[in-house]
């Protein structure tokens, strides 16, 4: 082979290797391009479904401008109602307040007249507090009245049970003292028989009384009336117990309030404590 066979033999096998070098990098980038491509491809689907959602979301938050806008509307609807709502009350109140401002002045004008009425309140007040003192004053006195009345009451009811206790005890003496009657008159009889006088004791006012004391040796007794009773010298006393004729005693010493007896009849019957009577 001559030497530019050679040549094109050489350069014929630079060129392939230069093909298939250049081949191999389209190739290689091929690949790097479609990988690339397939990368860019998923993340366009997933930038495209992100901003379907962001426009999802941009729209629902849109909407929720939207009706919140609304609301704010309603709301500044609501306010400029209120707000004439208070201007007119506003007005009213103004006007009010000048009627309370005259009402004032008539009350200022009054104030006066109402001072004066005042004191004359006050005094009638402090006479009230006078005339309320005394009213309780009254009702502690009429307290008091009705409390002593409840303990007079009281002491009269049981004065009335003690006495009726002492009627029925009297009315049991008077019982006694009918038997006493009716043995002292069958001992009178008795001692009329004996000889004793009844007609001058009859006709002597009757004195009762009672034996206090008794001496055997002097034969004397101490009676419990006297002068003032109108006990007199010679004055002859019957004296008995319960329903038992005892004796007779004779007065021979008279003082104001009791006497002196000498025993006639029964000196070893008579006690003290017995009874004594001018007349049986």
């Amino acid at each position: 082979m001559s030497g530019i066979g050679k040549l094109f033999a050489v350069l014929n096998l630079v060129f392939s290797l230069v093909v298939l070098g250049v081949v191999g990098a389209i190739l290689q980038k091929s690949d790097e391009f479609k990988a690339k491509f397939v990368a860019e491809q998923t993340a366009h689907n997933k930038a495209k479904t992100d901003w379907a959602q962001e426009r999802s979301d941009k729209d629902a938050e849109i909407q929720a401008h939207k009706a919140e806008i609304a609301k704010k509307e309603n709301d500044i609807s609501d306010l400029k109602a209120r707000n004439d709502s208070l201007e007119r009350e506003g007005q009213n109140l103004k006007k009010d307040n000048d009627d309370l401002r005259a009402s004032v002045s008539k009350l200022e004008g009054s104030y006066g007249g109402f001072t004066s009425t005042l004191d004359e309140l006050r005094k009638e007040l402090s006479s009230m507090s006078k005339q309320k003192d005394d009213a309780l004053a009254a009702k502690v006195e009429a307290e008091d009245a009705r409390r002593a009345a409840e303990d007079d009451k009281t002491r009269l009811e049981s004065q009335v049970k003690s006495l009726s206790s002492k009627i029925e005890q009297m009315a049991a003496q008077i019982a006694d003292l009918e038997g006493v009657k009716n043995d002292l008159s069958a001992q009178i009889e008795a001692a009329v028989q004996m000889g004793f006088d009844v007609a001058k004791v009859a006709a002597s006012p009757q004195i009762d009384g009672v034996v206090k004391h008794v001496n055997r040796d002097l034969n004397l007794v101490v009676l419990s009336v006297g002068a003032d009773d109108g006990v007199k010298r010679g004055t002859k006393f019957e004296v008995y117990a319960n329903n038992t004729y005892k004796g007779q005693v004779v007065v021979d010493d008279v003082y104001p309030d009791n006497c002196a007896a000498r025993i006639v009849r029964g000196a070893d019957a008579i006690a003290v404590m017995d009874k004594a009577t001018t007349r049986l």
